[in-house]
């Protein structure tokens, strides 16, 4: 249970129905938070590799809503060849009905990845979602948006290939957040976009990021993303991208709010 202070007593309620709590002071600085993550590798040695890697995430979050933009970005040579240049952004908008349950307004990623041949996938729906698990340690939801349209433009694609391409889709995602202790912290995602007019076009995205806090703004991370198309579009030159998209990122973040 929570015990609540207010002006008509204390307040008993189910230690469920607590979805955040917010300085009291109705500052708008106090309803946002961000956090910033490099990662950078190299090696000088009989290759010069050099991989560098960005996440970004901006966070407002009130007692009724919830919106979230986040970006990740990487770069990446060997041998003076560009190997990696991907963009993965992604926008939510969250307005809680049920201390449980709420409607995803809007939810959606754009991805660029010059390696998948994608000039541009843009996955806009409309759903909800609802709060499987909601303890101090850990905290699962489970969201659904019936209806999305994706839309698909290739950077080179073969001459059969239509392009750009229209979709219909459904979403599927679940997002975990273990708390093992006040430090140390585990953040799990898995997001399916199930594309029912063209099933090849299906695709996934799935993360984990593993974080200890150095100091109070200052974590280490270990991070992991994958990205799945079921069946990727040829080349002009008849080459096909690579299904499974892997990547790990040791680095370090800044967390603010």
């Amino acid at each position: 249970f929570v015990v609540v202070q207010t002006v008509d007593g204390i307040v008993t309620r189910p230690r469920v129905e607590l979805q955040a709590i917010i300085e009291h002071m109705r500052r708008e600085r106090n309803y946002w938070s961000t956090v910033l993550r490099v990662g950078l590798t190299g090696n000088a040695g009989p290759t010069e590799t050099l991989t560098f890697n960005a996440f970004w995430q901006l966070v407002r979050e009130d007692s009724m809503t919830r919106a979230v933009i986040t970006y990740d970005g990487t770069f990446g040579k060997a041998a003076g060849a560009e190997v990696a240049n991907r963009h993965l952004g992604g926008g939510d908008v969250d307005v809680f009905v049920h201390p449980i349950v709420y409607v995803k307004a809007i939810t959606g990623q754009l991805l660029y990845d010059k390696f998948q041949n994608i000039r541009l996938r843009a996955t806009p729906a409309a759903g909800v979602g609802f709060h499987a698990i909601t303890t101090y340690k850990v905290n699962w939801d489970i969201e659904f948006a019936p209806a999305g349209y994706q839309y698909l433009s290739l950077l080179d694609p073969a001459p059969a290939v239509q392009n750009p391409q229209n979709d219909g889709y459904m979403m599927f995602r679940t997002f975990a957040d273990l708390d093992f202790t006040d430090d140390i912290q585990l953040l799990l995602e898995w997001r399916t976009n199930l594309v029912y007019t063209t099933i090849g076009n299906t695709n996934h995205v799935g993360g984990a990021d593993f974080s200890i806090r150095v100091t109070t703004i200052l974590h280490f991370n270990a991070s992991f993303l994958y990205l799945r198309t079921e069946e990727p579009l040829p080349r002009s030159d008849g080459s096909v991208p690579e299904k499974n998209d892997y990547q790990f990122v040791l680095g370090i973040s800044l967390r603010i709010g």
